[in-house]
């Protein structure tokens, strides 16, 4: 199965830009053979609130914000993880949701530890048990967690009772501050659910700076893989139970695959 990162950048907004640019990258990920295509923390919003920036939309399930990523799933036939600010009964949250090929909201995800920050001090905290069940994707027991959930133990020991295969982990998480060194939180992470974890993160310095976050692959104590830098689109072929390859494969991106 092939998953595809689009480490982007995308904190700074606005979110018609940021809509754009996914979009793009969707097509491009699923002409180079993607199965899922993961996006990172609030990629379609991106924090462009905190910095002032112009009003934005949330995304509901049936919004024209996330009309054209139901789309994308159905004409490129990829499982979508898409980040957002979503609304569900009317409540705002910081979410990942996970749109099927047919175009269907098949599972999601809501922050639990949502911060007292301006990034998302508009959010509701996601129901810890709620938010703490795997769903099965193409066969895969699948775990959700957003950026600080992982740094939290009782997050990570509370998805492992369910045993999943692969947790996947969009952030917006430079290497610095936010309680050291983000590797040991995925490390913890990995460990508490028993399972790799998949992290989608992003670049770019617009709102904050993520040119040196690292979007990665662990397992266990085990930093597997990692890439940090311009924007890309990275690729990696993963099987249940199977040995994790060493690296991503890395495609530029400018707009198109380079």
């Amino acid at each position: 199965m092939r998953l595809a990162f689009l480490h982007f950048d995308l904190c700074g907004g606005p979110w018609e830009k940021n809509r754009d640019n996914l979009l793009r990258g969707i097509g491009a990920a699923a002409a180079q053979g993607a199965d899922w295509v993961l996006t990172p923390e609030m990629a379609l919003q991106g924090y462009h609130m905190a910095t002032g920036g112009a009003p934005y939309t949330l995304a509901a399930d049936d919004s024209e914000a996330l009309r054209p990523f139901r789309q994308a799933a159905r004409d490129y036939g990829v499982v979508i993880f898409f980040s957002c600010g979503s609304t569900e009964k009317d409540i705002p949250h910081n979410s990942c949701l996970i749109i099927d090929r047919a175009g269907d909201i098949i599972g999601r995800h809501h922050k639990i530890k949502v911060l007292a920050w301006p990034t998302e001090n508009w959010a509701v905290a996601g129901d810890t048990a709620e938010n703490l069940r795997p769903v099965t994707v193409d066969g895969v027991k699948t775990g959700l967690l957003i950026c600080a959930d992982a740094y939290f133990d009782e997050y990570g020991a509370g998805l492992g009772k369910h045993e999943p295969d692969l947790v996947v982990l969009p952030v917006a998480w430079p290497p610095h501050g936010c309680g050291g060194p983000p590797e040991n939180a995925w490390r913890r992470c990995s460990i508490a659910t028993r399972a790799p974890v998949a992290v989608a993160n992003q670049t770019g310095n617009s709102g904050m700076d993520c040119r040196e976050a690292e979007s990665a692959i662990v397992s266990g104590t085990d930093v597997v893989c990692t890439y940090a830098g311009p924007e890309a689109v990275l690729f990696y072929d993963y099987t249940v139970d199977s040995p994790l390859p060493e690296k991503f494969v890395v495609c530029p991106w400018e707009g198109e695959i380079k």
